[in-house]
């Protein structure tokens, strides 16, 4: 699997930054705070690790016009801040994503040695707090129960299994 891939799976919110800039095509770190309810300090930190992963980039541009910035209202905007934009390979991976999340998930718990374990302790109720924040974090359980995509990857696993 894709290292950029992988690290999206297992961290929610550059999932969620992605998904942002998708809607947005460009957006810069406050605004992207407001939308996604994460601290900005973790926004601009989650930014500059998309940027070094090569999922988004700065747009240099002086002026942006709402057309191309969609969540601006004024026709044109004059640069506060420095804006972002899904990258292609950032826009190929959260199709994939999108295409194949409960798959992608069940393919990471197999490969993953640290996961694949966190995910048999909270199947079998014998998670510690670590096991439950890291499944919390790739976003497989919500407040201490399987999520909607948590369900569908244990469905996968099981059916796999026999």
């Amino acid at each position: 699997m894709d290292e950029r891939l992988r690290a999206v799976l297992l961290d929610r919110r550059l999932m969620a930054v992605m998904i942002h800039l998708k809607r947005a095509n460009v957006d810069y770190g406050k605004s992207i705070m407001k939308d996604t309810k994460i601290p900005l300090p973790d926004v601009i930190s989650i930014l500059d690790e998309l940027e070094r992963r090569g999922l988004v980039e700065r747009i240099d541009k002086p002026v942006l016009k709402n057309t191309y910035a969609k969540f601006k209202r004024k026709h044109e905007v004059r640069k506060h801040h420095v804006y972002y934009t899904l990258s292609r390979d950032g826009e190929l991976i959260l199709r994939r994503v999108e295409r194949e999340l409960p798959n992608l998930y069940a393919e990471l718990i197999v490969d993953d040695e640290e996961l694949r374990s966190s995910w048999t302790k909270f199947i079998n109720g014998t998670a510690g707090p670590s096991d439950v924040s890291r499944l919390e974090r790739a976003g497989l359980v919500i407040n201490g129960s399987l999520s909607g995509v948590g369900v569908k990857v244990k469905d996968l696993l099981n059916s796999k299994a026999k």
